[in-house]
């Protein structure tokens, strides 16, 4: 493996939104890198509030997020929306 591939692979972060886990673990794996912790909380009134768990600055971002699945793709894209507006207000 050449040097290059594993200076960007150290500021490679992957992140699962919260429809598709195990999608997001897979990829981590195959580029051999481990899913970035991140935390998503659903409130009792319906609000959404997501967090990231390590400091991301500098980094790129990669965040596996999908639709469906028997769950409210409205979620599954507002999760998205603030996970990207989380790593954006942390300089990713």
């Amino acid at each position: 493996m050449n040097n290059n591939n594993v200076r960007n692979r150290s500021t490679l972060r992957i992140f699962s939104g919260s429809a598709h886990p195990k999608l997001a673990k897979d990829i981590a794996k195959k580029v051999g890198v481990r899913v970035t912790a991140m935390e998503s909380k659903k409130f009792s009134n319906k609000e959404l509030r997501v967090e990231l768990n390590e400091n991301i600055r500098s980094h790129n971002i990669y965040i596996i997020q999908t639709a469906g699945r028997g769950r409210n793709p409205n979620d599954d894209f507002m999760e998205l929306m603030l996970f990207i507006n989380a790593c954006r207000l942390a300089s990713a």
